[in-house]
């Protein structure tokens, strides 16, 4: 009993140390319930289209980022990277054609297309390159520099005759 008195005279001599702006978030922090985290919030569609559903993602997830894809796609007359950040992020592009990249920094980028389409972007210049896309029309990604993920898509649709 003794201790408890004790520890109670200690904690409110403890507390009346605290400048007044602390006491109350002391207080509020030991009597009321913790705040439930806010969520994120959403991602706007340009940080969406950089996380594709992948090979296991359902049939759904993949309709819903062809949308997407389909939705932000621009006709551009270039592709202009800086910092590894593509303008437009998704370009409509017609198969079998000629795309010319645009490094806008001070430092060489290195473009991959897929494995067998590498291209090295000089600091402050433009190249001209021949994409096929062997593949057909459909959505590509591609990377910048070692980025892991793709930084930006290529909507290609096939050439009209």
């Amino acid at each position: 009993m003794i201790l408890a008195l004790i520890a109670i005279v200690l904690g409110f001599l403890i507390y009346r140390q605290l400048p007044p702006e602390k006491r109350i978030t002391v207080l509020a922090r030991r009597l009321l319930p913790s705040p439930k985290p806010t969520p994120p919030p959403p991602l706007t569609d340009e940080q969406a289209v950089l996380h594709p559903p992948g090979e296991n993602g359902s049939d759904a997830d993949r309709q819903k980022f062809s949308d997407l894809i389909h939705k932000l796609a621009k006709d551009a007359v270039a592709l202009v990277i800086t910092n590894c950040q593509p303008q437009p992020l998704v370009m409509h592009l017609v198969q079998d054609t000629t795309l010319e990249i645009k490094n806008a920094d001070d430092l060489d980028h290195y473009i991959v297309l897929d494995p067998q389409h590498k291209y090295t972007i000089p600091a402050k210049k433009s190249s001209q390159v021949k994409v096929t896309f062997s593949q057909g029309p459909g959505i590509y990604g591609y990377a910048c520099d070692q980025s892991p993920q793709a930084v930006g898509f290529f909507s290609v649709t096939p050439p009209t005759p």
